[in-house]
């Protein structure tokens, strides 16, 4: 095991100038792993024994200009493609992508603003001071027992008071960053992947950033979208054939359709047996391409009936079956227990 851990953290030798960095590191790295406690570099220095000085070298590290974190965060994802058990499907790897909060109480700490609290749980207040954060992660192990690898953690709010925010830039929406990071990770890394998201990044500007990169070999774009769309989206079948002489161009959308009320007839479902959210059960599905005006171009949109309740999913990629577009969104809950690892752990 020692010899594997050595190995590993050899990987990353050649991202940093200087060999004391390198070995400051390796020490932080090691203090994740066997710290009995982690609250922050004091946790650190008194798992080293280490005084006031080597308090303060640990600080510097983190500002230090012997090594550049694209490059090391770059570093850190080639490592993972090429040790860990990748989950694949349909030649793509399966990548999960969210935000979450932090509750922060430092004054000055950097990217603290007010965050209002969106989920259900009556045991969080509507209003808090932290941090909001946009994280990817890689599928790995098997599709039935999977585990959501991080491969980049970013803040995504908090910057505009420093200057590094520019209100005119339309690539700096909160839901198309998560979309961003993903498709880096696929341009660098030369993979094409499934990005799977919640309701909230059901909106055009994320499936057309998605579109934006394609893969030369696929013929398709780079990064795939599963997500789960709102209640209230509507969406459009396509227009039937313009009558022959007939005056100006053919119409691109047909009959309105309403996709929440799509549950409403059962008769167009078919059933099948999947295993939803851990457990195997039978689920009633129907898929159909449709036509959505937001983005102006088709999707696939899947209707689920669950144990859960129902579940409308929306998919850029218009061949990938119902069945697997369930299963990946199903999926998606990996990324909230690695929140939860990285919020009791790592704090």
């Amino acid at each position: 095991m020692l010899v594997d851990l050595y190995q590993s953290l050899h990987h990353f030798k050649s991202e940093f100038s200087r060999q004391r960095a390198w070995l400051l590191f390796c020490a932080i790295i090691l203090s994740f792993l066997a710290a009995t406690e982690m609250s922050g570099v004091t946790s650190m220095c008194r798992y080293w024994l280490s005084d006031e000085r080597g308090y303060h070298r640990l600080l510097h590290f983190f500002r230090a200009g012997s090594y550049h974190p694209e490059r090391l965060r770059a570093s850190w994802q080639r490592w993972v493609l090429s040790h860990a058990p990748l989950v694949e499907v349909a030649g793509r790897l399966v990548v999960l992508g969210d935000h979450t909060h932090v509750v922060k109480d430092g004054g000055r700490m950097p990217g603290v603003v007010s965050l209002r609290e969106t989920s259900e749980t009556q045991s969080k207040p509507d209003y808090f001071r932290g941090q909001c954060w946009g994280a990817v992660g890689l599928l790995v192990g098997s599709l039935s027992a999977c585990f959501c690898l991080p491969l980049s953690l970013q803040i995504h709010q908090g910057f505009r008071h420093l200057g590094e925010e520019d209100a005119n830039d339309p690539t700096l929406k909160l839901g198309t960053r998560v979309v961003q990071m993903a498709l880096s990770f696929a341009q660098v890394n030369d993979r094409p992947v499934w990005l799977v998201l919640d309701a909230f990044f059901a909106t055009a500007s994320v499936f057309r950033l998605a579109r934006s990169v394609w893969s030369v070999a696929l013929q398709q774009p780079l990064v795939q979208v599963i997500t789960r769309a709102k209640k209230n989206y509507v969406a459009y079948f396509p227009a039937p054939p313009k009558p022959p002489g007939r005056r100006g161009r053919q119409r691109q959308y047909g009959m309105k359709l309403v996709l929440w009320e799509a549950f409403d007839h059962a008769d167009f479902f078919r059933e099948v047996t999947l295993c939803i959210y851990g457990k195997e059960e039978s689920v009633r599905l129907m898929s159909h391409t449709l036509w959505w005006k937001p983005l102006g171009q088709p999707l696939q949109f899947v209707w689920a009936v669950t144990s859960r309740g129902p579940i409308l999913l929306m998919c850029s990629d218009l061949v990938l079956d119902a069945e697997t577009i369930l299963t990946l969104y199903c999926r998606r809950t990996r990324i909230e227990t690695l929140f939860d690892a990285l919020k009791t752990q790592q704090s």
